[in-house]
């Protein structure tokens, strides 16, 4: 069976989150083993199943977006890859689970905010994005959606 997880994650916009908050409101602490931006599907028990992009896998946890700010956890005996083409409403998705999923902890990445786009050190990945230094060392909490590699040119 799977559980549902909601997305997008807002925190009160009166008080300043503490790093567990954010790290909490990103999955806790992860970093996926392959799979990430597969598309599968999820047995969720009474006959019923999803459709979605892996997220992040690790042991007996497997996360799956299944729609907009909807992610189900599931076993891995309850889901499996789907032999069909990735649909387009998905695609986006699955790139940016395979990208996020390459990002190492001490690189130097891109994410993207409400006023555009900064660089900073990805410090420490969570199973639905990471905590990112920014030049002024301060913290941020980043989507995996709003993340990829910094130029290295």
């Amino acid at each position: 069976m799977a559980k549902k997880l909601g997305l997008p994650l807002l925190l009160d916009p009166d008080r300043k989150p503490t790093v567990d908050a954010v790290r909490a409101r990103l999955g806790g602490r992860g970093s996926t083993e392959r799979g990430a931006g597969d598309l599968v599907i999820v047995d969720a028990g009474g006959g019923f199943e999803h459709t979605g992009i892996v997220l992040f896998a690790r042991g007996d946890e497997v996360a799956v977006w299944t729609s907009e700010g909807v992610v189900r956890r599931a076993t891995p005996a309850a889901v499996r890859r789907s032999a069909e083409p990735t649909p387009e409403g998905f695609a986006k998705v699955a790139a940016d689970a395979a990208v996020f999923a390459n990002l190492a902890e001490g690189q130097r990445v891109r994410y993207r905010h409400d006023t555009g786009t900064s660089e900073g050190t990805l410090v420490e990945k969570c199973k639905f994005g990471a905590l990112i230094e920014q030049d002024d060392h301060t913290l941020v909490g980043v989507s995996f959606r709003r993340l990829w590699p910094a130029d290295t040119n």
